[in-house]
């Protein structure tokens, strides 16, 4: 049997696709289980069972630095209602100039699992090396990506000619918000068999007691012919 387990926890403070600015960075939590087992028997001298037994689950959450607080009460606006995965900043956007805010992407959650199991039964029949066998193998995607839950605001400076005066009359040109109830719940499964058969040819036996052996002979004909040749020794005479 064999286990691993892997946990990745980081707090990202200028990832690649947010803010260039402090205080709009993102946690990352990969986590990680691999369960192994397998046991093999020996039914008989020709027959052998193995039966395997496989899961893989993983965790991954992406959330904004400041989840779980609600940062439109800290900036005086009166925001929507919203669960602590949810809450943080809201996404301003100023055309020329660094957007504000939590990425509007985020919170994104997903757990995935898979469950595999096998048995394969192998065995000798005269010139034939048999296997069959079956697997089933499950799969489970739990999670959700809620965009846009906290809203964005653009200030094209439609009013005043100017983005940042917009901006500071809070008077935005476009507004997004979203309400999120879009949890996923993936399921599949397969199942699947195989029968192999892995033949073999040999040369027919000889009765003689001369000491033989068994080559493959050209021949016009496309299948291989087995011949025999005899091996003596000759003894000098004196």
């Amino acid at each position: 049997m064999r286990y691993s387990f892997s946990r990745d926890d980081r707090a990202l403070p200028f990832p690649v696709r947010a803010r260039n600015l402090p205080g709009f960075g993102v946690s990352v939590l990969d986590q990680g289980h691999n369960v192994g087992a397998w046991f093999t028997q020996s039914l008989s001298p020709r027959m052998v069972n193995e039966l395997r037994f496989g899961m893989n689950a993983l965790r991954r959450e992406n959330f904004p630095q400041s989840a779980g607080t609600n940062q439109f009460a800290a900036l005086g606006i009166d925001g929507p209602s919203l669960p602590g995965s949810d809450q943080g900043y809201p996404t301003l956007v100023l055309p020329g100039y660094e957007a504000l805010g939590d990425d509007p992407n985020l919170p994104v959650a997903r757990r995935t699992r898979t469950i595999h199991l096998s048995d394969a039964l192998t065995f000798e029949q005269g010139r034939h090396h048999l296997k069959t066998g079956g697997e089933f193998r499950a799969y489970r995607s739990d999670g959700y990506t809620h965009l846009f839950a906290r809203g964005q605001a653009t200030f094209q400076g439609v009013f005043t000619g100017s983005p940042v005066a917009d901006l500071l009359l809070g008077l935005p040109t476009v507004t997004l918000l979203a309400v999120n109830d879009n949890r996923q719940a993936l399921r599949t499964w397969a199942v699947n068999g195989f029968l192999q058969d892995d033949w073999h040819a040999a040369c027919e036996s000889s009765t003689s007691r001369a000491p033989g052996c068994c080559r493959w002979a050209p021949t016009a004909s496309r299948v291989p012919a087995c011949t025999r040749t005899s091996i003596t020794s000759r003894r000098a005479s004196a």
